[in-house]
């Protein structure tokens, strides 16, 4: 009896495991004829959802103005069909999880997206100034108004500045009238009188978005002018005093009495600069020295060219100088004479120079 008991019970077990088995393969045939199976599990729990932004389209088919999603701007992750799944069905589960009216070819995918509607891309663009006109006399000095050509000046009022090697640079023009994108123009202010006096400044145009334009150079009109005799911007800085009589710059620096008047000296009366000794007659030794200047020039004028001429009494005197050269261009020179006469002779130098400046602006400190 325990025999056939036993028997029974190895009979019944592999009925057990047989019975899941086959519940199972009936279900799966009954997935696969209805279009579903395990890839489409796998694609529930495993594939992310595809993501999606609305685009505004213009001229699209609906009159009210709501977005439509018409592209797909960003792709779901890609699932490859298994070779089997022609067998198992169509998978639709891509399909279905976009929208209906979305399109995922290719064509779509390489179009630019659309902007909504009423909202275009603004550019701005940096302005330039093409051209400058200044008056009166064409230089731009304080009360002067500047007019400036360009491009994309904007409709809205902006600032123009003048820049330059004048203290307080850059300076910020007053009363700036905007006429269109391409015309502005503003005025130097009078409280910068003096000061702005140099030989090139540069313009800028500022935006009201801030945006800059480029420096437009502007040179003043000049003129020439001849430094005379007892100009106030040539100094002695020095006058030698070993002669009996020393001159420089019609200041006397007088040594010992001669009893004898010296000789006639022409003093250069037409002369920026100039230098006399002379050397008693009888004098034991020789009178020697050296003479010091400087010619300083302000508000942008600058030396421009120059003449020295020198006269010995006989080829016994020495007369050296000037040290250093003359510096044409520069607005400041410091020159040196040095000078020797014998007894009962003499030594004396001019110098006759020409400057250049801003017109309406003194060379003077």
């Amino acid at each position: 009896m325990p025999s056939i008991y036993i028997a029974s019970l190895l009979l019944a077990v592999p009925m057990l495991l047989v019975a899941p088995r086959a519940q199972a393969a009936s279900g799966l045939e009954e997935a696969n004829a209805n279009g579903s199976g395990l890839r489409s599990a796998q694609s529930n729990s495993a594939a992310p959802e595809a993501e999606w932004i609305l685009i505004a389209q213009k001229g699209n088919d609906s009159d009210s103005g709501a977005p439509v999603r018409n592209r797909k701007v960003m792709d779901a992750p890609v699932q490859k069909r298994r070779p089997s799944d022609s067998r198992r069905g169509s998978d639709s589960r891509a399909e279905s999880d976009a929208p209906a009216d979305a399109s995922v070819n290719d064509a779509n995918r390489d179009e630019k997206p659309k902007v909504w509607p009423g909202l275009e891309k603004v550019v701005l663009k940096k302005p330039k100034i093409t051209g400058a006109f200044v008056t009166p006399d064409f230089n731009p000095a304080p009360g002067a108004t500047v007019y400036l050509n360009g491009t994309d000046f904007g409709d809205k009022p902006g600032k123009i500045r003048m820049y330059g090697t004048f203290p307080g640079s850059p300076l910020v023009l007053e009363s700036v009238v905007w006429n269109s994108p391409t015309k502005v123009n503003g005025v130097i202010p009078m409280s910068t009188s003096g000061k702005v006096c140099v030989k090139q400044v540069l313009f800028e145009v500022e935006t009201a978005n801030h945006l800059k334009s480029n420096w437009h150079e502007h040179f003043w009109k000049e003129d020439t002018v001849k430094l005379e005799k007892g100009n106030s911007v040539t100094k002695v800085l020095f006058c030698g005093k070993d002669g009996n009589k020393n001159v420089c710059n019609g200041s006397s620096h007088d040594g010992d009495a001669c009893v004898l008047l010296p000789p006639l000296a022409v003093y250069g009366p037409q002369a920026s600069l100039w230098g006399y000794h002379y050397n008693c007659s009888g004098a034991l030794g020789n009178d020697e020295g050296t003479d010091r200047f400087e010619v300083d020039l302000k508000n942008g004028w600058y030396l421009l060219h120059s003449t020295v001429q020198k006269d010995k009494s006989s080829n016994s005197e020495v007369l050296n100088g000037p040290t250093p050269g003359f510096p044409s261009g520069e607005s400041n020179w410091k020159p040196t004479f040095g000078w020797e006469a014998t007894a009962g002779d003499y030594v004396q130098y001019f110098v006759s120079m020409t400057i250049r400046g801003p017109r309406g602006c003194s060379y003077k400190p």
